[in-house]
């Protein structure tokens, strides 16, 4: 794995250069072979498979909207998730699934090392991915940091809400996990936040540097996944992502060869481009903009 000054910019789990602009951002594969891309969202299988779990929360839908938007485009896409009766390496959406033990099992006070910490580390290695996404503030963070760390790939971190953004950790009681996540903050490859508040809380309060990125909104594209309909021309680029050739564009496309500020390739040789995306707001703005333009048009 290539370890040069590039952002590892999941909503997706691949890699722009941390020269890119700050704001709003999209990263477009050119050409080469894709990375393959890892989300560790240990209960997010039933939002993936569609079935009842017990479980759902926004988490588990972010990753598995992000998951299959990449899965049907080709790209090498894993999930880690608990054991809910399904088998390993199954394949739901286009997504792999690789599994961790049972939620319940082992013996209270001891299965935080076996089965599930060790389980966690078999599943990261089966999957063998370029790049591991996690969007838990939680010490699951300092885990996968622990074992991407001594397989040499890059983790990406999420942040999921504002308080894992205070150093006081107000959602951690534990002083394991706060030590854990503390450990995995200041290692992971790039860090991720939704706003620019977080981005400077984080620096604050803990001395880390991060790039902010609106969080994905579900899309003609991912309905058209989900249903098995083809994707719309129009839709692929929703999510923030989007694969073509290298080429400038009207809207202002953000390009450069390999090597230089702009761009950066994984250990597979992928380059990648940024360019300016509108926000899950976007769309809301538009249709505003349209019915004051039709009131004023009655008047």
């Amino acid at each position: 794995m290539a370890h040069g000054p590039c952002v590892v910019a999941v909503r997706c789990g691949m890699m722009m250069d941390r020269h890119a602009p700050d704001a709003s951002s999209r990263v477009t594969i050119v050409n080469r072979a894709r990375p393959h891309i890892c989300f560790v969202a240990h209960n997010a299988f039933g939002e993936l498979a569609g079935v009842d779990t017990g479980h759902a929360g926004g988490i588990e839908r972010q990753q598995a909207l992000m998951a299959r938007w990449l899965a049907a485009r080709a790209f090498d896409v894993d999930m880690v998730t608990w054991h809910e009766g399904q088998p390993d390496g199954g394949y739901h959406r286009g997504v792999r699934v690789r599994t961790l033990c049972r939620r319940e099992a082992g013996l209270p006070g001891l299965r935080f090392v076996h089965p599930r910490w060790t389980s966690l580390n078999s599943a990261l290695g089966r999957a063998r991915a370029d790049v591991y996404y996690y969007n838990c503030g939680d010490m699951g963070l300092g885990q996968i940091s622990l074992w991407c760390r001594r397989k040499r790939v890059k983790l990406v971190y999420s942040v999921a809400s504002e308080p894992d953004c205070d150093p006081r950790l107000p959602s951690l009681r534990d002083v394991r996990e706060r030590i854990l996540y503390r450990y995995g903050l200041h290692r992971a490859s790039r860090i991720i936040a939704q706003t620019h508040r977080q981005q400077r809380l984080l620096r604050e309060g803990f001395g880390v540097e991060s790039i902010v990125l609106p969080m994905p909104a579900s899309s003609r594209a991912d309905r058209a996944t989900r249903s098995g309909r083809p994707i719309p021309p129009a839709a692929r680029g929703c999510c923030g992502l989007a694969a073509s050739a290298p080429r400038s564009d009207s809207n202002g496309c953000w390009t450069s060869p390999r090597g230089t500020p702009g761009s950066s390739s994984t250990s597979s040789g992928t380059q990648l481009r940024v360019s300016p995306v509108a926000s899950a707001r976007e769309p809301r703005r538009r249709l505003r903009q349209r019915h004051a333009a039709r009131a004023s048009a009655a008047a």
